[in-house]
């Protein structure tokens, strides 16, 4: 049932289902950003964010830092 997922998941990763989803998708995100191949709003696009904003928001919460920022700090390395 949706329930016993929700709990099974929340015991595991310690997030709820929709968080660790979002935490995935902004992993994948970064690993694209840091290939290159790909401007910031086609990242974001690709991971299954509509708005990027929002994909900004989920970013900055994960990593400490926007998009650009995590950019600019791949290119001093």
């Amino acid at each position: 049932s949706n329930t016993m997922f929700y709990r099974r998941v929340k015991k595991l990763t310690k997030k709820a289902p929709v968080e660790y989803l979002k935490q995935i998708r902004i992993n994948k995100a970064a690993q694209l950003l840091k290939k290159g191949n790909l401007n910031i709003s086609e990242v974001a696009y690709t991971t299954g964010f509509s708005d990027q904003s929002y994909f900004g928001v989920c970013f900055k919460k994960e990593f400490g830092m926007t998009p650009t920022q995590f950019i600019k700090s791949l290119i001093k390395i």
